[in-house]
């Protein structure tokens, strides 16, 4: 996922936690809409945040695990 450094205001939602994806809308440069998945295969998605870091965080709690999917973290 891209995000532009044009202020949005960025949101994502767990879309079916039945289905096991997230999903976030891409805004066009013409202002177009398009539902897309993030992340895909995951057990039982139940929330999702964005850090301060760059990094979304996605909750999976069958599996019992908080994923960090995004820029790599600065040591």
């Amino acid at each position: 996922m891209a995000l532009s450094t044009a202020a949005r205001t960025v949101s994502a939602r767990v879309s079916d936690p039945i289905g096991a994806s997230v999903q976030f809308v891409q805004v066009g440069e013409d202002g177009t809409l398009t539902l897309r998945s993030f992340a895909t295969g995951l057990r039982r998605p139940v929330d999702v945040a964005v850090g301060p870091n760059a990094g979304v965080y996605i909750v999976d709690a069958d599996a019992g695990i908080i994923y960090r999917v995004g820029a790599p973290l600065e040591e």
